[in-house]
């Protein structure tokens, strides 16, 4: 056997090195052996733990974006257009968020278009002309907004 302090040879039954005093219980084998596992073990505990900050560098931002889009959802929904959209906006082209922003925005068109008819029929031009204007080209507001503007025109 041979002292893992020193490297002397030692005769098989001693205790510890007649040279160095260091225990001799061990082969030289045996201590490289244990070294090279315990080598093995770190850089396999180096390489988990670089999958795990890995792993959530990549999940979490996955589950934010998750997050935001079903509270997008919710919005949409509720029949919160405008924060849907802006929701649907910031997500980019998460999943289907860009259809889903249109659909927002025709969404709260089609609001916007039923309360200038109301308005229109409950004799509130002004208010009509200012709903249909945002509007634009939507459906027929561009008709609508010549109504409106022309009954304030008359007098009503």
């Amino acid at each position: 056997m041979i002292c893992s302090k020193c490297g002397q040879e030692l005769p098989d039954d001693a205790r510890v090195c007649s040279h160095c005093g260091a225990p001799a219980g061990e082969k030289s084998g045996e201590v490289s052996v244990r070294k090279q596992n315990r080598k093995a073990a770190l850089a396999l505990l180096a390489v988990l733990l670089a999958v795990v900050v890995l792993g959530a560098a990549v999940l979490v931002p996955v589950a934010k974006k998750a997050g935001s889009y079903n509270r997008a959802v919710r919005l949409f929904d509720a029949g919160k257009f405008e924060e849907a959209i802006a929701s649907f906006r910031s997500l980019g082209d998460y999943k289907d968020s860009p259809e889903r922003m249109e659909d927002a925005i025709e969404a709260m068109h089609g609001k916007l278009y039923e309360l200038g008819r109301q308005l229109m029929d409950a004799g509130f031009y002004e208010q009509a002309v200012t709903v249909f204007t945002k509007l634009g080209d939507y459906l027929d507001s561009p008709d609508l907004l010549e109504q409106a503007r022309e009954a304030l025109q008359g007098g009503g």
